[in-house]
């Protein structure tokens, strides 16, 4: 172990280490090992060859312990005359299996001063990656990378909403939102059924749909009907019910997002059944806000279900009525704790309620008692267990065994709702084969058809004065709402319209979640970018793609940033050593021929990664940008997990993966956007991307009292997609070379042309534009 301090420490740009110095005394020669020829340049040379003579042995270890003591990657050892430069660490790899650059004598720095400065200057070594290129184990692996958003001080910024915010946003929480299932005027006119998801969608060969998945069909699930009385889940109930059938277990599944809690609480409150409404008392235990805690969990639910099933108040009643309730419990009591006193005495009433307080604080027997009494009154219970599917597999299951645990002490119907991939996993964990349990699927309505639906409710509504006042919660002015008004008429002409660009968007984005695509309309609604004046002040509004993209991808933000998006960057760099821009869409393109080949059929994870492995040598890459894909729902996996796990074994293309691949990518908008989140190899364009950014920043501030500036914004932006995607091309040709892709392998060709032709029309459209 060495001790001590280096003897030189170089910092880089950013002030940390990027070279450590070891220096020996002049005089004391390296035993180098002898060239083939007389070289006038730097040589490379196995670190562990080197390792051979005693004194570089030595120096090496010093040199190395220091560079690992301060975090540095690359030592150096000279001894003024001979110069010794290496690389401290590679993951995955022996140090001294890496290869080091030997300069053997000084008159090195007169004969090759050129390459020796475009390696060890200050500028290539800050800013290029010198060191990194040079001492790589091949030229592209560990190549440093470069984002411009760190370039940019004002990226994290923020941006206020637009000036109808006050108006907006009552109506985007109310009515764009879970739908309340008190409001029955607003449930009945907006709930759309799953009848109408396959008839407007039968035809439509080019979306995947939500549909019951084999593995699920071979655990006896079935497909349910989302119509007003509840399809067979809703015939299931009422046969329940019916039957007194006790000890029940009912799942209802569904994607994320598709409405598990609404469709329960309009079957089950606004428009249930005549026999649940007669002879049931349905208790729905919500476990949204519940932390990931198991003694919580089975707290909160027994408590709430105490709360919920004492319909007629008898726990905050008389004694005598609590006595009534737990009289079994009082009958042996009388025969012991009670034995011998006389029922008038305060002994007697001071132990009965003593009792009487520990028989509540049971809550397990309160409310078996509970369920009891409702039993003479000729009713039987039905708990829903709700957004279990919050949890993890662990608490997932434990959530389910619950559900069973309030069956058998109830001898009730008990209701669990829950995502697909956790039944999925629960079943073959084997925690679901005690259980014999019935399952109902539910798949999600059509996007544009919920959009049609709100927007018309609310746009009825804002059309009468008194109306208007009431859903905004405040007075508005005649000319306020009927710009409210011509906005909401314009959005639902849009979703009518089957080429829109925002509807085909948003259901692209949600993949079969309307809650997602809910809150990403909440988000356009009140976003600054969203420019209501302009889009009313004329007849018929039609949303252009550039339009649609801003608000909906970064509906407060001035910068994209993809930890704060819905939306993914699908050229960012994912894997730290080998990794491409073209990672993610070599995934899609393959799955997206495999899918015009095989229909929805999965494709084998396996094949797909062996491809990576040979081919590309990018297994990390090829893992993350699964992941990736998973989560932002451009790709599904067969056990419908939403991230990367072992246990895969076949993912197909998604509707949002195929209009990703196909529109979005070559979008001018979306191309623009995450240029400045994408981590790129040169540094030159990346420092060329923060300072156009920078530039487009203060235009967009100026803009507000110089309408110039909005046009010169837009040549900006322009010029930074054009920037970013000759540095895709650029790469994507290295690439070519090295991995010799044809034609059919290479996507830069397409975005070029798309670019070139939407700028036009980015620029006319700019030219036009007479709102801020």
């Amino acid at each position: 172990m060495a001790s001590g301090y280096a003897d030189y420490v170089l910092n880089g740009a950013s002030g940390q280490p990027a070279l450590v110095i070891e220096a020996k005394r002049e005089g004391k020669y390296f035993d180098l090992p002898k060239p083939a020829r007389d070289s006038e340049s730097g040589t490379f040379v196995a670190v562990k060859t080197l390792m051979t003579d005693r004194a570089i042995s030595a120096a090496l270890i010093q040199a190395r312990q220091y560079c690992l003591d301060l975090g540095c990657v690359y030592g150096c050892i000279t001894n003024g005359f001979e110069w010794i430069i290496f690389r401290v660490f590679e993951a995955g790899v022996d140090w001294k299996a890496l290869r080091a650059y030997v300069i053997p004598k000084l008159d090195v720095f007169a004969h090759s001063f050129t390459s020796i400065y475009n390696s060890f200057s200050y500028r290539c070594v800050s800013y290029d990656g010198s060191l990194n290129a040079l001492l790589s184990r091949s030229p592209y692996e560990n190549r440093e990378t470069y984002k411009p958003s760190y370039e940019i001080p004002a990226y994290a910024r923020a941006i206020q909403p637009n000036k109808y915010v006050q108006f907006l946003r009552p109506i985007a929480e109310r009515f764009f939102g879970v739908i309340d299932e008190s409001y029955v005027e607003f449930m009945d006119a907006c709930y759309v059924s799953d009848k109408e998801y396959e008839a407007a969608f039968k035809s439509a060969q080019s979306l995947l749909t939500d549909a019951l998945t084999p593995y699920l069909e071979s655990y006896g699930i079935r497909q349910t009907e989302n119509d007003d009385g509840g399809g067979t889940f809703g015939n299931r109930l009422e046969k329940s019910v019916l039957e007194r059938r006790t000890k029940d277990v009912v799942v209802l599944f569904g994607g994320k997002g598709v409405g598990k809690s609404t469709f329960l609480r309009k079957l089950l409150f606004v428009r249930p059944p005549q026999i649940l409404k007669k002879s049931a008392v349905t208790v729905i235990v919500d476990l949204l806000k519940v932390p990931e805690d198991k003694p919580l969990i089975h707290s909160e639910i027994w408590n709430r279900l105490v709360e919920a099933l004492d319909q007629d108040f008898i726990l905050k009643g008389s004694r005598e009525k609590l006595v009534e309730l737990f009289s079994d419990r009082y009958e042996v009591a009388k025969q012991q704790d009670l034995y011998g006193f006389d029922p008038s005495s305060p002994e007697f009433n001071r132990i009965l309620n003593g009792l009487v307080a520990s028989w509540k604080k049971d809550v397990k027997y309160v409310c078996e008692k509970l369920v009891k009494r409702l039993h003479t009154q000729h009713k039987g219970a039905i708990v829903v267990i709700d957004n279990t599917d919050q949890y993890g597999k662990n608490f997932q299951e434990y959530c389910f065994t619950i559900a069973h645990e309030i069956a058998d002490t109830l001898e009730c119907l008990a209701i669990v709702s829950m995502r697909e991939e956790r039944f999925y996993a629960s079943s073959i964990r084997g925690v679901l084969d005690a259980y014999q349990n019935s399952g109902f699927h539910l798949s999600a309505p059509p996007p544009k058809n919920v959009f049609i639906k709100r927007l018309e409710f609310v746009g009825k509504h804002l059309g009468n004065e008194l109306s208007a006042g009431k859903i905004l919660g405040q007075e508005v002015s005649r000319e306020n709402r009927v710009t409210l008004r011509t906005l909401i008429g314009s959005f639902e002409r849009e979703f009518r319209n089957p080429d829109s660009h925002l509807s085909s968007f948003l259901t692209a984005c949600a993949h079969g979640n309307i809650r997602l695509a809910l809150e990403l309309f909440r988000g356009m609604l009140v976003s600054r970018y969203t420019n209501i004046d302009e889009i009313t002040a004329v007849r018929e509004w039609k949303w252009q793609i550039h339009q649609v993209l801003k608000p909906v991808m970064i509906p407060n933000r001035f910068f994209y940033d993809e930890s704060q998006s819905h939306v993914p960057n699908i050229f960012q760099l994912r894997s730290k050593q080998r990794s491409s821009h073209f990672s993610a869409l070599r995934i899609l393109a393959q799955l997206s021929k495999l899918s015009e080949l095989q229909g929805t059929a999965f494709h084998p994870v396996s094949s797909l990664y062996t491809e990576f492995s040979n081919r590309f040598h990018m297994e990390e890459d090829f893992r993350i940008n699964v992941d990736t894909l998973l989560k932002y729902g451009l790709i599904d996996a067969n056990t419908r997990v939403d991230e990367y796990r072992e246990d895969i074994d076949g993912i197909r293309i998604t509707n949002y993966g195929r209009y990703v691949f196909d529109d979005l990518l070559s979008a001018f908008t979306y191309i623009e956007l995450v240029s400045t989140d994408t981590a790129i190899f040169d540094s030159r364009v990346s420092a060329e991307l923060a300072a156009m950014s920078l530039d487009e920043y203060r235009q967009w501030e100026g803009s507000w009292t110089d309408p110039k500036k909005r046009l010169e914004r837009v040549e900006t932006r322009l010029k930074k997609a054009d920037e970013f995607v000759h540095y895709l091309e650029a790469e994507e040709a290295r690439e070519g070379e090295l991995y010799q892709l044809t034609p059919n392998e290479r996507f830069t060709m397409k975005i070029r042309i798309s670019l070139d032709d939407e700028s036009e029309a980015v620029r006319r459209s700019a030219s036009r534009q007479q709102y801020k």
